[in-house]
C-alpha cells in the first residue's frame, strides 16, 4: 500500500520516472495468484503516467487492460477504481482527438 501512495505522490509532482520504478518493484513482488484487483490498479497507474508523459495511445491500451482486470472484483470491493480508469481514458482520448482535429492543416498555419 505504501508503494501505491508513493506512486501517486510522484505522479502528482510530475516525477513519472520514480513512479514507474515503484510500479516495477511492485510488479516484481506479484505472484501468479495476485488478485486482478491489484494488477488492474497497477495497469491503470501506468496508464495515468503515460498520460502525464504525453503517451496517450499507450495510455489507452493500458487503461483498457486495467478496466478488463478490474471489471470482476472491483465492482464489489472498490467501484471507484473503474471510474478513475475512465477519467484517465477520457484524458487520453481528449488529447488524441485534439491532435486529430489539428491535423496537417494546423501545422501549416503555425508555420506561416
Amino acid at each position: 500500500m505504501s508503494r501505491l501512495l508513493l506512486v501517486k505522490r510522484y505522479a502528482r509532482t510530475g516525477r513519472t520516472g520514480p513512479a514507474r520504478e515503484q510500479l516495477r518493484q511492485m510488479e516484481s513482488e506479484f505472484s501468479v495468484g495476485t488478485p486482478a484487483l491489484f494488477t488492474g490498479m497497477v495497469a491503470g497507474l501506468y496508464g495515468r503516467l503515460d498520460c502525464l508523459d504525453g503517451e496517450f495511445e499507450r495510455a489507452q491500451t493500458r487503461i483498457r487492460e486495467a478496466v478488463r482486470r478490474l471489471d470482476s472484483l472491483a465492482h464489489l470491493v472498490a467501484p471507484q477504481l473503474i471510474v478513475t480508469q475512465f477519467l484517465s481514458a477520457a484524458w487520453a482520448k481528449a488529447h488524441l482527438d485534439a491532435a486529430e482535429d489539428r491535423g496537417p492543416a494546423a501545422g501549416r498555419v503555425r508555420q506561416q
